[in-house]
């Protein structure tokens, strides 16, 4: 919608900071606290340890001076101790993650610009050249292959109709970006939520942080993202990815459910992505801010 992009960038509106613990403060604050545990610690480490580790992480995070409003509002008192709670739950699904995964993280909170390895997207638009700039929470990495990784407080719906009307881009725009900076080849992109709610400390909690997105169409990278797998475990709780039943012979194919892309598909959406970005940034430069919101109705 090209008028509500003016509104965010153009009129730079924001609410005013109440010091009200609200969504977006909840997403930051994970997104610190999944950083510090992971570039503090070498995981995956002692299930034993995660709570503590977690805790340790979340109180440097939280006295942080920008979360000092948050902080000393006594309304928060309540909800930064569920969020404390859940800021563990989070650290122990990654510490689970990568226990059975041979994807290790590589990179976290990457910025992509020509400051960095990590350099922008050129996007030619008429006779202007401009940069994609943003960040990645982070890159896993495994042998020659990469996989990139969102979190996400909201929802996480990364459904081929999102992408082709232009409501989500970001995963297959940075998949692109990534590839070509860093000359590994992808393997996955995935939204990965991080605010499951009520506590779940059954077997069915890791589902409720499971990798949301498109996984590369290969044994191997598929056994790499979750090594359990590789036994009768049919269903993956770390990946969109499910098996049928063995046939007679012991073959495994994968089920419908399964959220996987060849890599010529992963290119093609990749580039497709690309290409609605440089139409959106036509309108931009064309000074269109026409209300036109995108509405999926129950029959889409």
């Amino acid at each position: 919608c090209p008028f509500l992009h003016f509104v965010r960038y153009g009129l730079n509106l924001k609410d005013k900071d109440a010091g009200e613990l609200s969504n977006l403060n909840i997403g930051n604050i994970l997104h610190n606290v999944a950083k510090l545990f992971i570039d503090s610690n070498h995981l995956p480490i002692e299930e034993s340890l995660v709570a503590q580790k977690a805790e340790r992480c979340f109180v440097e995070v939280i006295n942080r001076d920008v979360y000092e409003s948050v902080k000393n509002n006594p309304f928060n008192k309540v909800l930064i101790k569920n969020l404390l709670n859940e800021a563990k739950r989070f650290c122990g699904v990654l510490n689970y993650q990568s226990r059975f995964s041979k994807f290790k993280a590589f990179k976290t909170e990457v910025r992509l610009d020509d400051k960095t390895n990590i350099k922008s997207l050129k996007i030619k638009v008429g006779n202007k050249i401009l940069k994609l700039v943003g960040q990645v929470d982070r890159i896993d990495k495994f042998e020659n292959y990469f996989r990139i990784i969102d979190y996400k407080t909201g929802r996480c719906d990364t459904s081929l109709k999102e992408l082709f009307f232009g409501k989500k881009v970001q995963l297959e725009a940075y998949l692109k970006v990534i590839e070509n900076s860093l000359k590994l080849k992808p393997a996955g992109s995935y939204y990965m939520p991080v605010k499951s709610g009520i506590a779940d400390e059954s077997s069915t909690m890791q589902l409720k942080y499971q990798l949301k997105g498109r996984t590369v169409l290969d044994d191997d990278i598929i056994i790499a993202s979750d090594a359990k797998l590789s036994t009768d475990c049919l269903s993956s709780d770390i990946i969109e990815v499910k098996f049928n039943k063995p046939d007679k012979d012991g073959n495994k194919n994968l089920s419908a459910y399964a959220k996987v892309a060849t890599k010529k598909d992963m290119e093609i959406l990749s580039n497709y992505a690309v290409d609605i970005i440089g139409r959106m940034c036509e309108d931009i430069l064309s000074l269109n801010i026409t209300p036109s919101p995108l509405v999926f109705s129950a029959s889409d």
